[in-house]
């Protein structure tokens, strides 16, 4: 046998460096793996979280082992996701931009879970975020909802939830958010910062649930034009009353919370598309003047006291009970300067004490009392009184 040497310089050295580049290319032929940011995105239909089948890649969303998770669940038809287990994701989108089909996360019944999302959260409109049975929904970052979002939304007696955001939540224009179901008591969700430009429902049938504005200090001050607060529980901002400063109301504001309220602003505003509606046995407000362009309603054993003038302005109405009215309601002011409309219905009183009644408008008395005490002085035309009438001075 003979033995064929070839001399070394035909065989190429391979350095270092090379060696480290032809494994990178290598690594681009192999298998992907989830490892770092994976966008998680929901097959569609009905299905739980835990169920790794259910997303695309399939990987159950929930960030450890150096993987996070950006979960969007939208398919443009019907998705219900139910929340099995604790999750903590980088960032959620919900719902799409248009559509008549629904994109809902939801709380297993009655098992309470929690998900913590450590950057943003986007409810778009056809989305919807249901927080219940007792779990914690967090959000590290800010939450945009356009859609529909709730914790204990129409459940009954159920364990409080919590939902948390630590940077902004803003309610769009055509977005609805809900505290707190029938019957439920002592639910708290807090927000660092609130704009709400939607729909806003705090407790339900006076069920005490509480929106705490952790980096509000002056809490609410506008109601702007287009949204509405209704509130039966609380809105506090730290330890003070979150509407304290309101000054201003373009939209809807409807107390019905049993529960005292001073206002420090000097003037309370309702403009010409405000509305502000006053009811409850123990619901009362305090202002030092409050000037109506809009609508202001006051029934149920409600009491609006206003320490200086209520300046009703000319197409403003204000409106004492309800045509069948039973329960008393009261308005005291120092001095009334009306130029528009007040309507003292059934088993209401309108309370004028030592300042000035001024009056180019109209006041109805149905079956309602009008009291002017002697030390109030009287000018302007006289009211026009209808219907049964009791007016004492």
């Amino acid at each position: 046998m003979s033995v064929v040497t070839v001399p070394e310089t035909t065989l190429p050295r391979i350095s270092g460096g090379i060696l480290v580049l032809v494994a990178a290319i290598a690594a681009c032929f192999c298998t992907p793996q989830a490892f770092g940011q994976t966008n998680s995105a929901w097959n569609g239909g009905i299905g739980n979280w835990s169920n790794a089948t259910d997303w695309n890649p399939n990987q159950v969303p929930n960030n450890g082992g150096g993987n996070t998770y950006n979960v969007t669940i939208d398919t443009g038809g019907d998705d219900v996701v139910t929340l099995d287990q604790n999750a903590t994701i980088s960032s959620l989108t919900l719902g799409g931009l248009s559509g008549s089909s629904d994109s809902n996360l939801e709380e297993a019944y009655e098992k309470p879970e929690n998900l913590t999302v450590t950057g943003s959260v986007t409810v778009n409109k056809t989305g919807q975020l249901f927080v219940g049975y007792g779990s914690a929904f967090s959000v590290e970052g800010n939450l945009t909802n356009s859609g529909l979002a709730g914790t204990d939304y129409e459940l009954v007696d159920s364990t409080p939830s919590s939902l948390t955001v630590t940077g902004t939540f803003t309610n769009n224009a055509g977005a609805s958010l809900y505290i707190g179901g029938v019957g439920t008591t002592g639910g708290v969700d807090s927000v660092g910062t609130l704009v709400n430009n939607g729909f806003l429902q705090i407790g339900f049938e006076n069920t005490g649930s509480t929106l705490d504005l952790t980096n509000q200090p002056n809490g609410i001050t506008d109601v702007v034009k287009g949204s509405t607060i209704e509130l039966s529980g609380t809105i506090k901002a730290g330890a003070n009353n979150g509407l304290a400063n309101l000054a201003s109301i373009e939209g809807t504001l409807d107390l019905t919370n049993q529960q005292s309220l001073t206002l420090t602003p000097s003037v309370l505003t309702v403009s010409n598309t405000g509305n502000l509606y006053l009811a409850g046995t123990l619901t009362s407000m305090t202002v030092a003047n409050l000037t109506n362009s809009g609508i202001v309603g006051l029934d149920s054993q409600a009491t609006l006291t206003v320490t200086g003038t209520f300046t009703n302005q000319a197409g403003a109405t204000l409106n004492l009970g309800t045509p069948m009215g039973s329960e008393l309601g009261t308005l005291n002011a120092s001095s009334l300067s009306n130029n528009g409309t007040v309507n003292i219905k059934r088993n209401t009183t309108l309370v004028i004490t030592g300042g000035v009644v001024t009056n180019t408008g109209t006041i109805n008395l149905s079956e309602g009392t009008l009291e002017i005490d002697s030390n109030t002085s009287l000018s302007g035309k006289a009211a026009k009184l209808f219907y049964r009438t009791s007016l004492a001075m």
